[in-house]
């Protein structure tokens, strides 16, 4: 839609957000994979939040076996992206990936904004993990 400004040119009208699709994509996973582990029953969202959470505990000697088996081993380091413990801990998160990850998309496009994504996640579980060794949390 073009704009009339005093000069008399037209001008096109920019959204008031601007925010690339991608973005979008990420923030809808995490809200449905949220929706959806609280609409289960509490022993099978705690079975599968065990699964899907990264617990550095999971790679240590002797440590209790975790819900998710040898599966979970390797996913645990990209699923426990998909998680999270509140409703706020989702709306803050929600809100910096606006901010933040909205600039890296529309510098990147969609297909690297989601490779860098998981890079740097799965680098921080990494990282975590030599931090937090034998923890269960």
């Amino acid at each position: 839609m073009m704009q009339h400004d005093r000069g008399g040119m037209d001008r096109p009208r920019n959204p008031i957000f601007n925010v690339p699709a991608s973005v979008l994509i990420a923030l809808g996973v995490l809200v449905a994979v949220y929706v959806g582990l609280n609409l289960l029953p509490w022993e099978e969202r705690l079975r599968l939040l065990l699964t899907l959470a990264f617990i550095p505990a999971r790679y240590s000697a002797g440590a209790a076996e975790l819900p998710g088996g040898s599966i979970a081993d390797v996913t645990s380091f990209g699923t426990y992206m998909l998680v999270h413990g509140s409703a706020v801990h989702l709306l803050v998160n929600g809100l910096w990936m606006l901010a933040f990850g909205s600039a890296v998309a529309k510098r990147l496009g969609s297909s690297r904004f989601f490779a860098v994504k998981l890079f740097f996640g799965v680098a921080a579980a990494f990282s975590h993990n030599i931090v937090q060794l034998g923890e269960s949390v």
